[in-house]
């Protein structure tokens, strides 16, 4: 099954990814056709996060929801509007991915302030720590996989044809567990819920930022410097 040339490949394994990016699509049609730019919309999803922290300190989950949904919508729009538009960017600044770390921590920051709890700061500090250094060394990961020629990937879809029921559902559900990425803006919806249910998501995100550190620590150990 091919995929969506407007959606990013990590659609291709992950099945909430690629729910997600078959809602925002209509949205990022109408963005397109009245020329509403993909920097527009990242500067939107940003402005939107600020507004969702705001009611989080304030206790406010329902207007925090509303607004934080809005920028996971958008955040998956913006990427899709530049492929429409042919506009990917290219440069070494990445305006989309220093957003996301603005975002990310700023939510972080405000379910601290929200619980104003000892164990909840020090479990905020250690998975934004843990996210940063994660994307850090990700980056030098990217710039060595750009030399690697890698085999073609199935879509999730495929599985089923390929393997059967268990062993296909395993491999769609193992890219959701161990990876961080736009499916995982998700699990900050719950966040506020309550002192164990935000500690339990902290702790998941702490030890699958270890293993792709590990993980990539290791691909970056054992590739050839150039």
């Amino acid at each position: 099954m091919k995929n969506n040339i407007c959606f990013n490949n990590a659609s291709s394994n992950n099945i909430i990814i690629w729910l997600i990016s078959h809602i925002a699509f209509p949205f990022s049609k109408i963005f397109f056709f009245f020329k509403v730019g993909a920097n527009i919309l990242t500067l939107f999803s940003i402005i939107f996060t600020i507004f969702a922290f705001y009611f989080l300190v304030k206790g406010n989950y329902l207007f925090f929801l509303y607004f934080w949904l809005l920028n996971i919508v958008l955040d998956f729009c913006d990427g899709q509007v530049a492929r429409l538009s042919k506009n990917v960017n290219k440069s070494n600044f990445r305006y989309d991915h220093f957003s996301d770390i603005f975002k990310l921590s700023l939510i972080f920051l405000g379910n601290a302030i929200y619980f104003n709890l000892e164990n909840i700061w020090i479990y905020i500090f250690i998975t934004n720590f843990l996210y940063l250094f994660y994307l850090i060394l990700q980056k030098y990961q990217n710039n060595k996989l750009k030399k690697i020629v890698k085999n073609k990937k199935h879509h999730f879809l495929d599985y089923f044809k390929i393997y059967n029921f268990f062993i296909a559902l395993y491999k769609v559900i193992v890219p959701i567990i161990l990876q961080f990425n736009g499916h995982s803006l998700l699990l900050i919806l719950f966040l506020p819920m309550s002192e164990n249910i935000c500690i339990s998501i902290l702790l998941y995100f702490n030890l699958l930022f270890v293993y792709r550190i590990v993980k990539t620590a290791k691909f970056l150990m054992y590739s050839k410097a150039k």
